[in-house]
């Protein structure tokens, strides 16, 4: 998710299983681990999918801002 949250545009699977793999070289994932657990956090609504054409981007779901303006005219 923090590779995700690095990034403002959708990002391939491909492309994020190549910076797990810069960034941990003890590690080697498959390209189908990186995408199961990718689509794990989109079945969790974590993750956005973006499918264009033939390729499929995700992108991390940015958490809703909590609405302060309704607790602002309670305490009035």
């Amino acid at each position: 998710m923090d590779l995700l949250g690095a990034h403002t545009k959708p990002r391939l699977a491909k492309e994020l299983r190549d910076e797990i793999l810069e960034k941990h070289p003890d590690r080697a994932p498959t390209p189908q681990v990186v995408r199961n657990t990718i689509e794990s956090l989109v079945a969790k609504g974590r993750v956005q999918r973006h499918k264009q054409q033939r390729s499929v981007r995700y992108t991390l779901v940015q958490p809703a801002e909590p609405d302060t303006s309704s607790t602002a005219e309670e305490a009035d």
